[in-house]
């Protein structure tokens, strides 16, 4: 029993290692130039730079929710983390919503996750929140 856990142990580090190998590989500058200006991809930096005034210049460490909480008011969010419940919960990690029917658009978290999950979550759907600030404003 103990040899099969170990060839199953050493099957998912190598899953994992290749899952990593393949991330490395992929071009993400040739993805944004495709989807991005140059002047759009710095307003996003800038964006960030606002909220993470330390961006770049220190590791990146967890915030508590509090944190994120502010960090979403300031970029005009409402945030809302709670766990999620019921069938299907357990794998959203979050969601953003922007449509002109809400004042301001709004991030949910589940906080039914790992804070590195939850702050991951986080960073993600800001990024959705930011290109989309973004995009509209070069629309007006």
């Amino acid at each position: 029993m103990a040899g099969e856990m170990e060839r199953q142990e050493r099957l998912h580090h190598g899953t994992s290692e290749n899952d990593f190998r393949s991330i490395a590989r992929r071009d993400y500058g040739g993805c944004l130039k495709l989807n991005f200006s140059r002047r759009e991809f710095s307003g996003i930096l800038e964006a960030f730079k606002t909220a993470v005034p330390k961006l770049d210049r220190e590791q990146f460490k967890l915030m508590p929710l509090p944190r994120l909480a502010n960090v979403a008011s300031s970029l005009g969010l409402k945030f809302r983390a709670d766990p999620f419940d019921g069938p299907g919960g357990a794998d959203l990690r979050g969601f953003y919503v922007a449509t002109k029917a809400l004042k301001q658009p709004l991030m949910c978290l589940n906080t039914a996750h790992h804070r590195t999950a939850i702050n991951s979550a986080f960073w993600h759907e800001m990024g959705h929140h930011l290109t989309a600030r973004l995009k509209a404003s070069h629309v007006a």
